[in-house]
């Protein structure tokens, strides 16, 4: 995913890379894409002070 993906694509491709077992514990599913929007969101703070 590069800096300019959407807050609802990067969820939707963290869900389709789930595996089973993540699926079906909604919980950590939802943690997981917690995780990875604040990465997201701080690589757009980086990208954005380092003006790449």
């Amino acid at each position: 995913m590069h800096v300019g993906t959407s807050d609802d694509d990067l969820k939707a491709d963290i869900k389709g890379r789930a595996k089973s077992g993540m699926t079906e514990n909604p919980d950590l599913l939802a943690q997981a894409c917690a995780y990875a929007l604040a990465s997201h969101r701080a690589n757009h703070g980086l990208v954005a002070h380092f003006r790449l």
